[in-house]
């Protein structure tokens, strides 16, 4: 819903009026209220300061609200909301909207680690094998590794028996795999909301807020937002 309607504006594509009310493009006046600040990068990462911190957790928490929820939610008006969440997107900090599934619903619910070390270890057979890997359907995620693995390789089957048919019918027909460990995984908890790590752009251990441009404007080529919460 909240993706939806925010591709076309990230396309710059003419909105509909209902469109329109629903992400705040409102009068000059409030384009002018969002005016005035001029954003610095937290040092270390790709966030400007705490609106931005704030939209992310909502968007995290929930991507499928509307842009008018999403304003409301972090105390700023619409417009505002859109061109950062705009923003956020274009600086590649957020990099899409998508589903979380139920893998049991699905008929995928087992799950496993798949420790693989691959010989020789060169950048030409850890591509190739990278690149083979992920076109299983199987395979919900690979980490390339240091240690006694080269791939660490998240996959979802329906039972034990598709576990031990994709090791035996996939893995070890690689003549590029020296090794294969196997790991039964009995419970998969993941954070729901993924916060920065700051480096020294940091007060006290929480980000350091972007301070107010003296002369109310923004030096050239920086976007003009508000940063108020």
């Amino acid at each position: 819903m909240y993706a939806a309607q925010l591709a076309s504006f990230v396309r710059r594509e003419p909105c509909r009026r209902a469109d329109c009310e629903t992400f705040g493009v409102h009068s000059r006046r409030d384009r002018a209220t969002d005016a005035g600040w001029s954003p610095r990068l937290l040092r270390g990462t790709k966030v400007y300061d705490q609106l931005d911190l704030a939209l992310l957790r909502e968007l995290q928490r929930n991507a499928r609200q509307t842009n008018r929820e999403l304003a409301k939610a972090t105390h700023v008006v619409p417009s505002t909301s859109l061109q950062r969440v705009r923003a956020l997107l274009d600086r590649g900090v957020v990099t899409g909207f998508h589903a979380a599934v139920d893998l049991r619903t699905i008929g995928r619910g087992v799950q496993a680690l798949v420790f693989v070390k691959i010989r020789p270890p060169s950048r030409r057979v850890i591509d190739q094998f990278r690149a083979w890997i992920m076109e299983l359907p199987e395979v919900l995620g690979v980490f390339v590794t240091s240690g006694d693995h080269d791939f660490v390789i998240h996959i979802a089957v329906g039972d034990t028996g598709d576990l031990y048919g994709f090791v035996l019918d996939h893995l070890t027909q690689r003549p590029e795999i020296a090794d294969v460990y196997t790991s039964v995984v009995f419970e998969h908890a993941r954070a729901t909301v993924v916060e920065p790590a700051f480096g020294r752009g940091t007060e006290n251990g929480k980000p350091r807020p972007a301070a107010p441009a003296g002369n109310g404007r923004a030096r050239p080529g920086e976007p003009r937002w508000s940063s108020r919460l």
